[in-house]
């Protein structure tokens, strides 16, 4: 699961932090067993940048941030964000004789 979140809400200190934190550059040098070489490995990326498919917003980048990591870093719940349509529900059945001890 991730998190969008657009790059202009996002501080100088916050990008460097997720490029440290989220790229992963792998030994260029390491030992190969048997005749193969060791090729040189491209560094594994986290996170993705879109520019936005709106024409309104084309300056606009979108960063796609993990869940967790996205919640660490901005500091708040990601879910609160969401609002859920309150609804009602009405009980219209009987409960059996051991279910309503626990009513």
């Amino acid at each position: 699961m991730s998190v969008v979140v657009k790059r202009s809400a996002l501080t100088e200190d916050q990008v460097h932090f997720i490029r440290e934190m989220l790229v992963l550059q792998p030994k260029e040098k390491f030992h190969a067993y048997g005749k193969r070489k060791a090729k040189n490995v491209k560094p594994v990326v986290f996170y993705q940048m879109f520019a936005s498919p709106n024409p309104e917003e084309k300056e606009e980048i979108y960063v796609f941030l993990p869940y967790r990591f996205a919640a660490a870093l901005l500091g708040k719940n990601i879910s609160e964000q969401h609002s859920y349509t309150p609804s009602i529900f009405h009980f219209t059945g009987t409960l059996r004789d051991y279910q309503e001890e626990d009513v």
